[in-house]
């Protein structure tokens, strides 16, 4: 399928971010992206609410969903 201008295909993973906050690891699928550069969204700005800046250390978790259908 043709991508539109601004779009792109990606990968993505359930992540917890600081043991506290729910997102999400996207992985933008985009010929010479870095491969130590991931995108990790959130229903919170997750700067503020962990107060943290640019090269701050900041653990994330990946979930790993349990059972299955």
């Amino acid at each position: 399928m043709p991508q539109e201008n601004g779009f792109c295909s990606a990968s993505s993973y359930s992540v917890l971010v600081a043991d506290k906050i729910e997102g999400a690891v996207v992985v933008p699928e985009v010929p010479g992206y870095p491969d130590s550069k991931v995108e990790i969204i959130a229903p919170c700005n997750i700067r503020d609410e962990l107060r943290v800046t640019d090269g701050d250390l900041v653990k994330v978790g990946i979930v790993f969903e349990r059972g299955g259908r």
